[in-house]
């Protein structure tokens, strides 16, 4: 196992690898598009959901809105396209979750600037948010 960096938002991380190097940075009210699974117990653990569930679709949200879990939106800042990032979620860390959680997210996409404050769902009504998605975020696709 690779080891875990501390970040100061209160997660830990590891990069499993790094993206293609682009001129776009991540910063505040930047839409992006991650894959993502959330498991329990580790992160060969139960998935609690993943992007490929046949309800679920990846994340498209806007980094700094309060859209996702804060350490979703804090890991994804710093990552480049293609990179897959593992993090270890405190208990409590954000409304949704109330356990430990092992997160694998893969950074799809930087779509640019955004003032959308979304956690996006597609619209056909039989996708349900994720637990990541926070209150505040409209869960719907603008």
């Amino acid at each position: 196992a690779e080891p875990l960096i501390k970040a100061t938002a209160g997660y830990s991380y590891y990069d499993v690898k790094e993206g293609v190097v682009t001129d776009k940075d991540i910063g505040a009210k930047t839409q992006v598009i991650v894959d993502y699974e959330i498991r329990r117990g580790g992160f060969d653990g139960p998935a609690i959901e993943t992007s490929a569930d046949r309800n679920r679709m990846p994340f498209l949200f806007t980094v700094g809105t309060g859209a996702v879990n804060r350490a979703i939106d804090d890991a994804v800042r710093g990552m480049k396209p293609g990179g897959t990032r593992r993090l270890v979620v405190p208990a409590k860390f954000d409304k949704g979750i109330d356990e430990e959680v092992y997160v694998q997210m893969r950074l799809r996409a930087i779509k640019g600037t955004s003032s959308f404050n979304i956690c996006a769902v597609p619209p056909n009504g039989r996708v349900t948010p994720s637990v990541f998605c926070q209150e505040g975020a409209r869960p719907d696709v603008p």
